[in-house]
């Protein structure tokens, strides 16, 4: 009975607008490909020459060749597309051993003589994407009862960072704090296929009772709250891996109102009295400097000129204050968003918590404070520029886009300033509280909070609600008011 020849595997038809991306990929073609933004996440470039093969190039830089094919398969009325990850791109002409030491990184030159055969074998009938998944998928199943809770992690937080939506790096930071300081030390070598229910109470246990790191202290109940909820979120990764890693999550189990301590939503807000000061302290602070040495007493000077990192980092403050809204948008805050004139504010979506435009309207105070760091430094693209930034701008030197970033944190400041003013247990987060209750109190509905702090949920909005009761029982007091002017009145005029 005579062979019948497998289908030819389909040439890929590139996506729209990737026609004016077919290069000829060597290695100093590679070299100079052009990164795409994060909004545009990644592009191709695909070969001129071999049908399929591709260089992967991401927002963060990362080039990866691959070689992608449609092929029917058997029991399938229409093609499918397949991707062969080929290697990340490695500058050089050898191959070296990427950081993680589970990868190789590929020359060019490597790359088109590996997709070369893998289009040879395409055309003997062959499928490397479905040889390749599973002889990965049995390695898998043989590493997953071995597999320790730290090898799984390293994998998790590689998969996080490089998933299609990209998880927020402060988001990453928070996972890695969980880890490095809770879970690992507890659980690192556990295997991760024999964790139980146990396991996770006594890792939200030691949590919440906390203990001294560094000199500080770590952990708590809403810590242990934190916690648990990181650890479920990387067992259900492990449970949808090829094979699974793990049958079930455990941590879902667990009886989460017998282990964890309900959380009560914090409600601190600034009173009349201590907005005031703290305005005046934003407004004298970037002023005031400390003087002195190993052979003089400090002193404190009043300066003739702002201090420009301080004057920016008060800024920062004073729009949170303004505005309501959540720090890091106020920190990535750019010249292109806002518009003095018209008193606007447009959010990219890159930079809010909902991924979403929001647009808010400034207050002229916050406009005043807006000019006041326009006029104190000349940073094309950033509000609150970074220091290594501030440092070019001070030096009189234009910093490149690329160099520096934005403010990351005033912590230190925001420290001082509590100290000074007597509000130690008011947090910067509570400065929206605070904005959100200004409104209410002077009338603004649920709805009108909600839009102005860019909430994705009337939920959020809610726990605003008994603010909104205070305001309507104040209306009805100028009522009650009206009412007896009006009645002792009449009882006036009837004498």
């Amino acid at each position: 009975m005579a062979k019948v020849a497998a289908p030819p595997a389909i040439e890929p038809k590139p996506k729209a607008g990737e026609g004016s991306r077919r290069v000829h990929l060597d290695q100093a073609t590679v070299a100079t490909l052009q990164t795409p933004t994060r909004e545009q996440g990644s592009w191709l470039y695909l070969d001129d020459e071999i049908p399929g093969f591709c260089c992967q190039v991401t927002y963060q830089g990362t080039k990866t060749f691959r070689l992608r094919y449609r092929k029917l398969v058997a029991g399938e009325r229409k093609p499918r597309w397949f991707s062969v990850r080929i290697g990340k791109w490695q500058a050089g002409t050898a191959a070296k051993a990427m950081p993680d030491k589970q990868k190789v990184g590929i020359t060019a030159a490597k790359a088109r003589e590996k997709a070369a055969e893998l289009r040879r074998q395409l055309d003997q009938g062959a499928n490397p994407a479905l040889e390749l998944r599973a002889r990965e998928a049995e390695l898998a199943r043989a590493e997953a009862g071995t597999l320790t809770v730290r090898q799984a992690f390293h994998r998790y937080l590689a998969a996080i960072r490089s998933r299609r939506s990209p998880m927020k790096d402060s988001s990453i930071a928070k996972v890695e704090d969980a880890f490095e300081v809770h879970i690992l030390p507890q659980l690192g070598e556990r295997q991760v296929g024999g964790l139980t229910q146990r396991d996770v109470r006594e890792l939200a246990e030691t949590t919440a009772k906390g203990r001294k790191r560094r000199g500080r202290k770590i952990g708590g109940p809403v810590a242990a709250n934190r916690v648990v909820a990181q650890f479920s979120a990387f067992l259900t990764w492990c449970t949808k891996q090829e094979p699974p890693l793990i049958a079930s999550n455990v941590a879902r189990l667990i009886d989460r109102g017998e282990v964890l301590e309900k959380e009560h939503a914090r409600e601190r807000y600034l009173t009349r009295e201590e907005w005031a000061a703290l305005m005046r302290d934003l407004d004298e602070r970037p002023y005031i400097a400390t003087r002195g040495s190993r052979f003089a007493a400090t002193k404190t000077v009043r300066l003739d000129k702002p201090q420009l990192r301080t004057l920016v980092s008060c800024e920062a403050i004073r729009i949170s204050l303004l505005t309501g809204a959540r720090k890091g948008e106020v920190y990535r805050m750019r010249w292109a968003d806002v518009d003095l004139d018209a008193r606007w504010w447009i959010k990219p979506r890159t930079t809010t918590k909902g991924a979403k435009v929001h647009e808010v309207a400034l207050p002229k105070v916050a406009v005043e404070a807006l000019q006041r760091v326009r006029a104190a430094h000349a940073d094309p693209i950033w509000v609150f520029p970074g220091k290594e930034r501030m440092e070019k701008l001070a030096r009189g030197e234009k910093p490149k886009a690329n160099e520096g970033s934005h403010v990351r944190d005033v912590h230190e400041l925001w420290g001082k300033i509590r100290e000074s003013l007597g509000i130690p247990d008011v947090r910067q987060h509570d400065l929206r509280h605070t904005a959100a209750s200004v409104l209410i109190s002077n009338g603004a509905s649920l709805y009108d909070v909600g839009a102005q702090l860019g909430h994705q949920q009337a939920q959020t909005t809610m726990r605003y609600a008994h603010l909104l009761k205070e305001s309507k029982h104040k209306l009805a007091s100028v009522m009650d008011a009206f009412a007896s002017e009006s009645s002792a009145g009449e009882e006036n005029e009837g004498r």
